[in-house]
């Protein structure tokens, strides 16, 4: 037990043993299976969606707070997530033996018909920050733990401890999207172009509503100097999340530029 303590004192000591006990496996963990692209297949390797696509910028078209949306709020590190407007949400009579998972999931459903009836962005905003915390919940102590020191660093702009945490959240919970999506992000503001894409596919075929994906997946298309697959991801994103300013703002200033290069 004390030499359990004094493990515990160190992160990285204590990771060493949470994959003492939870083997990482093979390097399947790793490996993400292109899905949906906008407009196009996705190319068959890292490598060559480096060196044949043309990046024309070495900052994201988004804030910062845009690629990490709430990233302080509650339910953004494995809280509870945030309580729906109109109060906590009650399964029906008959549900009361459904899983866990079950439950979320129809909770999820529930917001996102909300969602995308709101015309009130404050309204909206609130509902998206419950979905977020949603998506938050991965069931695992350890998991959370290492998502809140990942967060944590982040917030310094420490992005390569952060990635550190990240790399050990996929490889033991390779089906948690928010995983994926975070280290998405963190590679999306370091410039690592390539393996954020493949990472944001990874999350939509685990979440494919995350409108948060889909608007840096678009913000990709438009680093690599693809406008009209940036724009079917941010249309895609407004469908789910139609009060979703920043693909508005996106989809307005390729709109803008679209006009000018026509006249």
């Amino acid at each position: 037990m004390i030499l359990l303590t004094k493990l515990c004192r160190n992160k990285l000591s204590f990771i060493a043993l949470l994959l003492t006990f939870c083997p990482m496996g093979n390097a399947a963990a790793y490996q993400v299976q292109p899905a949906w692209l906008p407009g196009e297949k996705l190319k068959s390797s890292a490598v060559s969606i480096a060196v044949d696509t043309p990046h024309d910028s070495t900052k994201p078209p988004l804030s910062e707070q845009e690629i990490f949306p709430h990233l302080n709020a509650p339910g953004k590190t494995g809280d509870k997530a945030a309580t729906p407007p109109g109060g906590t949400f009650k399964p029906p009579a008959n549900d009361k033996t459904a899983s866990a998972a079950q439950k979320r999931r129809a909770e999820k459903d529930k917001l996102f018909a909300e969602l995308k009836r709101s015309a009130d962005f404050a309204k909206a905003e609130a509902v998206s920050r419950s979905i977020e915390g949603l998506w938050a919940q991965s069931g695992s102590d350890s998991i959370d733990l290492l998502m809140f020191w990942a967060n944590k660093e982040i917030a310094e702009k420490n992005y390569a401890i952060a990635l550190d945490f990240l790399d050990n959240v996929v490889a033991l919970a390779p089906d948690y999207a928010e995983g994926w999506m975070r280290r998405a992000s963190v590679h999306l503001m370091t410039n690592d172009i390539a393996l954020s894409m493949l990472e944001m596919q990874r999350v939509l075929q685990l979440e494919p509503r995350h409108y948060n994906a889909m608007l840096q997946l678009g913000a990709v298309m438009e680093m690599t100097g693809r406008p009209a697959q940036a724009l079917q991801a941010y249309e895609k994103a407004l469908e789910f999340y139609p009060q979703m300013r920043s693909a508005q703002r996106r989809v307005q200033i390729l709109a803008e530029k679209d006009s000018s290069r026509a006249i």
